[in-house]
């Protein structure tokens, strides 16, 4: 486990993060395996099924997620201010909510896929059988997706990055030779991806568990021992339930995107899930980097050093400037090649919206690299409600554009053109906030010693 109280401060994040940062792509490789295997051996109507059902998927998903966000402040104060016995009542109150809402999580799925395909996102009929049967496969896979997600980010909450990615190079690894053995060694098509990342998610799972339990003794925390402490689960659901609404609200914004992108046809589904699984990988690891800020700042906040925080956002803030220009940049030179990559039979039409996609992203993406900085510092410090506003009034407002502007000129174009708008809102209520400086005065220790509910 990493101190992240003590050291060189950029030294200090970028360590942390770089397991971060290659576990993401290992996680979007994971994600999008599933797309590119049908896309290269079944065609395009089955990468659409594929990524169509994405944005149901992370519905259910989103409240462990804000959840998540939420038990990881706790931890990393805890383990900054080294209140061990707290700590691990804070982990085991953990462990029964992932039990909880990853089994909620698997009825529900089940529940909603059909009526959420027909009736919200209008899947067109060509996909809707193999968009149904890839989701309901999927949903048996969550509740090891929470506990697999959980292990990792309590691991990560208490400075060891580098264990979680070991775990995701081995399940991405089982998950494409499955993948490919499935569909074409067995020709499954589109269920058999989904079977594919069933097996390899439940393994995944099983063994992160095991090496937990075997090799982490704060992990480790025997059934009968298993405590639910009343206080640090409210504490838990103050810092991240603002979080997951924010999770549930882009959720739910995806899927009220993904109705207009079907609405415009089979070609702009195909570009358009190309282009999400691109904009994944080059978003995703400065949500790593916020989110190395963020335990750096936790862990910093409980050990009551607050210079070590000012340094640490200013290395941040030159790291995401440079990423932001490298990132821009390759994506407006080879935005052509990076679409026919994840879609080989792609039509003419496919490559122009996709590669107009993807020019924006690589033209534009710096405001959203600026103000993940802030974020970080904000969310490290548990000033969690203001960056729930800023991401939902930014999605909000893209949302709205791109509705109107739909019906103009622009037409499908106007869904990804409207995203910096949207960003450079969010821009603004952060940078607001974060020099208002409130985050420094916040204190989410205090809170726990105020008298506790009863544990379990």
């Amino acid at each position: 486990m990493t101190d992240l109280t003590q050291g060189k401060e950029g030294k200090q994040i970028i360590k942390f993060a770089i397991p971060m940062i290659l576990g993401n792509l290992l996680q979007q490789v994971y994600n999008m395996t599933d797309g590119v295997v049908v896309g290269h051996y079944v065609g395009q109507d089955a990468f659409g099924a594929v990524g169509t059902a994405f944005p149901i998927m992370f519905l259910l998903i989103a409240f462990m997620i804000g959840l998540a966000a939420g038990i990881s402040i706790i931890v990393s104060q805890l383990v900054g201010a080294k209140r061990a016995d707290e700590l691990r009542r804070a982990i085991s109150t953990t462990y029964w909510v992932t039990v909880v809402f990853g089994l909620i999580a698997l009825v529900v799925g089940l529940l909603i896929a059909e009526p959420m395909l027909r009736y919200v996102l209008a899947v067109p009929d060509v996909v809707f059988a193999d968009t149904l049967a890839y989701l309901r496969i999927m949903f048996f896979a969550m509740p090891f997706m929470f506990i697999f997600n959980t292990y990792s980010g309590l691991m990560r909450a208490m400075g060891d990055s580098h264990t979680p990615l070991y775990f995701l190079i081995f399940s991405t690894v089982l998950n494409i030779a499955l993948d490919i053995w499935f569909v074409a060694g067995f020709g499954l098509g589109v269920p058999g991806v989904a079977w594919a990342t069933f097996l390899a998610t439940g393994v995944a799972a099983v063994a992160v568990t095991v090496y937990a339990y075997l090799k982490v003794p704060a992990l480790r925390i025997a059934p009968r021992d298993m405590a639910f402490d009343g206080t640090l689960f409210r504490q838990m659901l103050r810092l991240g339930v603002p979080s997951a609404l924010q999770q549930a609200f882009m959720s739910a914004g995806m899927i009220a995107v993904q109705r207009l992108v079907n609405s415009f046809g089979i070609e702009t589904m195909s570009a358009f899930n190309a282009g999400g699984r691109i904009e994944q990988v080059v978003t995703m690891p400065i949500m790593n980097i916020q989110m190395a800020l963020s335990t750096f700042v936790a862990q910093n906040i409980g050990a009551n050093k607050m210079d070590r925080i000012e340094r640490g956002f200013r290395v941040t803030q030159k790291i995401m400037v440079g990423t932001s220009i490298v990132c821009g940049a390759i994506l407006v030179v080879g935005a052509r090649l990076f679409i026919r990559a994840f879609v080989p039979t792609a039509t003419p039409l496919v490559l122009s919206l996709g590669a107009s996609y993807l020019i924006m992203m690589g033209s534009m993406v710096w405001i959203f690299y600026i103000q993940s900085a802030m974020q970080g510092v904000l969310r490290g410090a548990g000033d969690v409600m203001i960056c729930t506003v800023s991401t939902m009034v930014s999605f909000g407002v893209r949302l709205v554009l791109a509705y109107l502007l739909a019906g103009t000129a622009l037409a499908q174009h106007a869904i990804w053109w409207t995203m910096p708008v949207g960003w450079l809102v969010g821009l603004i209520i952060i940078g607001t906030r974060y020099k208002q400086g409130h985050w420094r005065t916040m204190r989410i220790l205090s809170r726990l010693d105020e008298p506790k509910g009863e544990a379990a």
